[in-house]
Formats: C-alpha cells, sequence, structure tokens
C-alpha cells in the first residue's frame, strides 16, 4: 500500500502543482557527527534531481536538522505547519528516523529514509518507507555468507550505546542460533565521538575465526586500530574479508 502510494505521489505531481517536500539531513560540518557522510549523499541526491530537472515538479525545502535528533520532531511539524509540507526524504540513521515517527504519525505525514534498517521503525508507523533492507535480514545474510565460506566460530563487537547497533547485534545473534553459526565472544562497546575499547577479553576473542562489526565507519577504523595494536588482526583479516576491510587495516597501520 505505502508503495503504491509513492507511486501515486511521482505520478500526479507530474500533472498539478510543485509537490512540496522536505528534505531532512544534516548538511553542516561543524557537528562532526558520523551521519554527516549520510548529509553529504542527501546534497548530491538534490543536485542529480536538479540535473534531471526534478525540481520542475517537486518543491525541495532542506531542514538541517543539526547535531540533536531532539530537534527533528519540532522541525517535522514546523514545516508541516508553516509550508503546509506532508512529504519528508531522509534522516540517515535509524535512529533520527526513530525520533521522526511521532511528528510523522501525528501530521499524518510521510517520510521515505534511503538508509535506516531497523525491523521496529515499521512496526511503529505505517507512514515511514525504507528503501534499505531491514536489520534482520542483513544479519541473517552475513551469518549464511560466514556459513559458505566454512567459518564456524564468529566473534561480535557492537555499539551499546546505539539503537542500530544493538537491533543489528540482536538479530546476529538470533541468526548464529538460527544457522548454528558459534558465537563465541562478544563485546558491546561505547561508539561515537567519544567510542571507548579496553574491557576486550583478547584470549575468548583469539578463538573466533572472523569478526562481525555492526558499527559505523570511523568507529570500524577504532575498532581494527585497536586490534592491531593487541597484534589481533592478522589472523582475522583473510576471514573479515573484503577490499574495504583490507583497506580499512592498512589506514589502521598508518596511524
Amino acid at each position: 500500500m505505502k508503495y503504491f502510494f509513492l507511486f501515486w505521489i511521482v505520478s500526479t505531481s507530474l500533472y498539478s502543482e510543485c509537490l512540496k517536500v522536505g528534505i531532512l539531513g544534516e548538511f553542516k560540518t561543524t557537528t562532526y557527527r558520523t551521519s554527516y557522510s549520510y548529509g553529504k549523499e542527501i546534497n548530491r541526491g538534490i543536485e542529480v534531481a536538479k540535473e534531471l530537472k526534478l525540481n520542475n515538479c517537486f518543491s525541495f525545502s532542506k531542514i538541517d536538522i543539526g547535531n540533536n535528533i531532539a530537534n527533528i520532531n519540532g522541525l517535522i511539524k514546523k514545516y508541516h505547519k508553516d509550508k503546509g509540507i506532508r512529504y519528508f526524504i531522509g534522516l540517515g540513521t535509524s535512529e533520527q528516523t526513530h525520533a521522526a515517527i511521532s511528528a510523522v504519525n501525528e501530521t499524518d505525514s510521510l517520510l521515505i529514509s534511503p538508509t535506516a534498517t531497523d525491523d521496529a521503525i515499521l512496526k511503529k508507523s505505517e507512514n515511514v518507507i525504507l528503501l534499505s533492507s531491514l536489520n534482520s535480514a542483513l544479519a541473517e545474510k552475513v551469518v549464511l555468507e560466514a556459513k559458505r565460506r566454512g567459518i564456524k566460530d564468529v566473534a561480535m563487537i557492537y555499539g551499546k550505546n546505539n539503537l542500530y547497533s544493538k537491533s543489528m547485534a540482536n538479530f546476529f545473534r538470533e541468526a548464529c542460533v538460527k544457522h548454528n553459526l558459534n558465537l563465541i565472544y562478544e563485546e558491546g562497546i561505547r561508539i561515537g565521538r567519544s567510542s571507548t575499547i579496553s574491557n576486550m577479553k583478547d584470549d575468548e576473542f583469539k578463538k573466533a575465526s572472523a569478526i562481525f562489526l555492526p558499527v559505523f565507519e570511523h568507529d570500524v577504523v577504532k575498532v581494527l586500530g585497536y586490534l592491531h595494536s593487541k597484534k589481533l588482526e592478522r589472523k582475522l583479516s583473510a576471514q573479515i574479508a573484503g577490499e574495504a576491510i583490507q583497506k580499512l587495516l592498512k589506514l589502521c597501520r598508518t596511524k
């Protein structure tokens, strides 16, 4: 039903006045938050829309949410009241999208998030569309890929202070049980601006042949830097796998 509604929005806008759309994101570098990278991509999307001349049928209002997710609720209500906007696109993280739900429901607006992935969002609102795969599906795919590679024992490091990371960790645990993958070690750390990695039990961690890191890019670098300092990453790097991880390991070694 929601996807039909999205199609209806796009199609009817071609035959009527410009549709007002609020673009939600963190657009200022001065906030130094992980989510700023999403803001940059949203800006690029706006430029693409201009190149495709979509601004001929859509009227975009860029809404900077700042560095406090508590701002999101009020901003949606404000732009709905002052400018009559009922359609919003953006918000890079699941945590930000959760913060928008009450305002979206109250104003009967529609929010499309290109990157939020927490399953619980869809349980709280029928007015939110997520374009990325859900955490439950992503976690299961990771477990199945580990099984395909013959990996038996895995470790997990996740952000205990982040909604997305905790959600992904929960689904990963469930998928490990479902598919008989041994999760032999897990550690919840503080991620973000004041991330800390200090209490890991290295002897237990060494038994794992792969590691699952449901954290943001900046935190991945910090975790891998810690593993490198403890000489733990060599055993894992082949199984963590992927060109991106190898590049991150090289970056850690140069710092």
